[in-house]
């Protein structure tokens, strides 16, 4: 949808006759995917559907970018962003959707404060279970059993298959975010 109606603008109020970006923003309402490739997508769209006054007037109306927000606090969406640099992006295209749209900036901030310290209490000595806090602890002496520095050994095959702690990932997402959005 999104490129459709960059290549034709004029095609926006035709598919706002068919409801199809309405629908878009009813299912958004409900859940988003915990799926890199629709996070990427989505400021792209909001964008898309703000070239008419009508479709702004739908996205401040009928969408409230908490929703969006939220991903970075969940946890199936923090875990599948782990490996790509989804957070940096978003925050990017967060601040493109702001520069074209700045009646969006109110709200947009808003939740990007809320977002960062709905993350500090997360990561919050109260709410991190304890395989996380081991996850995260540092280690003030070596292991006797660690190899010697330097020395590469394979990996474990029956390692956690998570790579960072749980808190790392929640602020390293977080931090992505405002670095996208302040850098651009």
């Amino acid at each position: 949808m999104t490129s459709f109606i960059h290549n034709e603008p004029t095609s926006l109020s035709i598919l706002q006759e068919a409801k199809i970006p309405q629908t878009l923003l009813a299912s958004l309402s409900k859940d988003i995917p915990a799926s890199t490739d629709v996070a990427i997508n989505l400021p792209g769209a909001f964008g898309a559907m703000c070239l008419n006054s009508a479709g702004l007037e739908m996205i401040t109306k009928e969408f409230h970018f908490k929703k969006f927000f939220d991903i970075f606090t969940s946890l199936p969406h923090v875990r599948a962003f782990q490996d790509n640099d989804v957070a940096s992006t978003l925050g990017i295209s967060m601040d493109e959707l702001v520069r074209h749209q700045p009646t969006l900036k109110p709200s947009v901030m808003e939740e990007i404060v809320i977002m960062l310290k709905k993350v500090l209490k997360m990561c919050g000595p109260d709410e991190i279970s304890d395989a996380d806090k081991v996850l995260c602890s540092l280690q003030k002496t070596r292991a006797a059993d660690a190899p010697a520095l330097g020395v590469v050994v394979e990996e474990d095959v029956n390692k956690d298959d998570r790579k960072d702690c749980l808190v790392a990932q929640l602020i390293e997402g977080a931090a992505r975010v405002r670095y996208g959005r302040i850098m651009n």
